[in-house]
């Protein structure tokens, strides 16, 4: 069956029709998935199982996704959560969840096993020194997309003015030395 056509059959899915899930096949399904995908385009593959195995409508899938995004936490753990329990109630939430996170909590568990086993080694360390940057630019980033979205920005003075102010003395500075 066609992509297209997989998804004009979801979108008129009643409820009656979904099938049962085993726990098994959803936890399998979701370790799969997590085992292998990578940031958000884990959200594409996420939305194509759901409607390849005709677990649930296109519109209850989207209406799902606009719902856990109200939710704390990564969107991506929080739908699959969502549509294991519209399967099987908790026990599929849970079993979606430990499937989806645990590849990468034994990835990271490796990961510091090996930092605490060779860490005495010169070599090891400049192996894990991006991570670090990564981490910093990545919040720095969120901080200064926060600042733009979230602080309320008066009439006479904002913070895009205080930033810009701030960018013209610091070119400032760079000219004068």
């Amino acid at each position: 069956m066609a992509t297209s056509e997989i998804e004009r059959s979801a979108k008129t899915l009643p409820e009656t029709e979904r099938p049962r899930v085993g726990l098994l096949t959803i936890f399998l399904t979701y370790l799969q998935i997590g085992a292998v995908a990578f940031g958000f385009a884990i959200l594409q593959k996420l939305k194509a199982v759901v409607i390849e195995k005709r677990w649930m409508s296109e519109e209850e899938m989207n209406e799902g996704l606009a719902l856990v995004q109200l939710y704390p936490g990564p969107i991506m753990v929080d739908f699959t959560a969502y549509v294991g329990y519209k399967l099987r109630g908790v026990a599929g939430a849970l079993a979606a969840t430990l499937g989806f996170i645990l590849p990468s909590f034994f990835l990271m568990l490796a990961l510091s096993a090996a930092y605490v086993a060779l860490g005495r080694f010169a070599w090891i360390h400049p192996l894990f020194l991006p991570r670090g940057a990564q981490r910093d630019g990545t919040h720095q980033e969120l901080c200064l997309r926060t600042s733009f979205v979230v602080l309320p920005l008066s009439k006479d003075r904002g913070l895009s003015d205080l930033l810009s102010e701030k960018s013209e003395s610091v070119e400032q500075v760079s000219r004068d030395a």
